[in-house]
């Protein structure tokens, strides 16, 4: 009995072992699905997508050698059991034979009843563990099957982008858009110049990032066309379209992962020297002792041991060493305080002199020094000039400059 114990210990402390490895490559395929979930917008925007899969299919590859290993080292445990368990009934019957046969009792009769008990036993312990594999089975596969049967609602197109030398490099024709029922965005016009600094203003809710995410390519307009160098985004290839574009959105992503890796996205083409100057640009060099050494400091799940100062400087980091020709900057400047914003803006727009600048803020010295100002009311456009001719013209503007935060006139 005691050599029976032993080894059921044994087989016990190896399997839990080997299934808690096994656990751990699911929780990593997990964690890697949840990652990409919450941070899907930001890997299609940076066009990370190809990264992104083989990260999750060595996941996948990993957990699947770690569960046949598992399954191999362990199938054999479960009939060895048997036997010895087998063999100790055996032995407990010969040895109880002896006694048996002094006071008389049918030796035949206690076989049957050590079978039947064995066997009972068996076949009742395995039933509840039968059933709960059942179960997950069945609710994981209709799970996966309404996963698998979901369509793509963003086509690739064959179409190259053009580059038609189109003085306005970016085009809202008469654009709206809706969430579901929901109408956000009615008849939007407007161009934006090439090398021109462009901001959109508006209250909460207004549309200023959704105007952001269409020219992102992240939805499709309900109605209307957008373009960019006169070539229409829903019909050039999304690759095409995102290589035109680095954008620094207004919520920061942070992948598990190092510093370094989360602003270069992976890209050994940025040097370091690129990476000090958008650390420089970013403000990012004020905030930590070594650049160097903080590039290799692990991020936690969603940046979670990084003060919101600093993940908003790498969100900037980002947008900077990526190469485009359009870069916008979705309210990122409001985490500096009111006498740093203008100081980081005009030094990013010096930087960026020859790209075109697209950014929502309510700082007023940065609106006094764009080229043009984008004024959106309940998702419509109220008006389009300078800040100068906005505070003569527009009352609306005037109201919102005057009661905003950062906006005094």
């Amino acid at each position: 009995m005691a050599l029976m114990l032993v080894f059921v210990y044994k087989i016990l402390r190896y399997a839990c072992d080997e299934y808690f490895g096994l656990k751990k490559t699911f929780a990593a395929i997990n964690f890697l699905f949840r990652q990409g979930a919450l941070m899907f917008d930001n890997v299609r925007m940076n066009n990370k997508q190809q990264y992104e899969k083989k990260e999750f299919q060595d996941a996948i590859e990993t957990s699947y050698t770690t569960s046949l290993d598992y399954s191999k080292r362990t199938s054999y445990f479960y009939p060895l059991f048997l036997i010895i368990f087998n063999l100790f009934i055996v032995l407990m019957i010969l040895l109880a034979s002896q006694e048996l046969i002094t006071v008389r009792i049918d030796v035949f009769e206690l076989v049957i009843f050590f079978q039947f008990v064995l066997f009972s036993l068996t076949s009742i312990k395995m039933l509840p563990s039968i059933f709960n594999s059942l179960t997950k089975v069945n609710a994981t596969s209709k799970r996966m099957e309404q996963v698998l049967i979901l369509e793509d609602t963003f086509k690739e197109e064959e179409y190259e982008f053009k580059n038609n030398n189109n003085p306005n490099i970016i085009e809202f024709d008469d654009v709206s858009f809706k969430y579901k029922t929901d109408n956000v965005l009615h008849d939007v016009t407007f161009n934006i110049e090439k090398e021109s600094t462009i901001a959109i203003v508006g209250k909460i809710a207004s549309g200023k990032s959704t105007i952001l995410s269409l020219l992102n390519g992240l939805y499709p307009c309900t109605e209307g066309e957008i373009k960019i160098d006169g070539n229409d985004i829903n019909k050039i290839n999304k690759k095409d379209l995102k290589n035109k574009l680095s954008i620094a959105t207004q919520k920061t992503f942070l992948f598990n992962d190092t510093v370094k890796s989360n602003i270069t996205l992976k890209d050994d083409s940025i040097d370091m020297d690129a990476i000090r100057l958008s650390a420089e640009l970013s403000g990012l060099d004020e905030c930590v002792e070594d650049i160097d050494d903080f590039l290799s400091y692990k991020v936690n799940e969603k940046g979670a041991n990084l003060s919101t100062n600093i993940k908003n400087r790498l969100n900037i980091m980002r947008c900077l060493l990526k190469k485009a020709d359009t870069y916008i900057f979705d309210n990122v400047f409001s985490t500096y305080d009111e006498n740093s914003q203008y100081k980081i803006f005009e030094k990013i727009r010096q930087h960026l002199k020859n790209k075109t600048i697209i950014l929502v803020t309510d700082n007023m010295e940065i609106l006094k020094n764009t080229d043009k100002i984008i004024l959106l009311e309940d998702g419509k456009i109220s008006t389009i000039g300078t800040h100068s001719e906005l505070i003569e013209n527009s009352e609306y503007y005037k109201n919102l400059v005057n009661t905003d935060k950062g906006m005094i006139l």
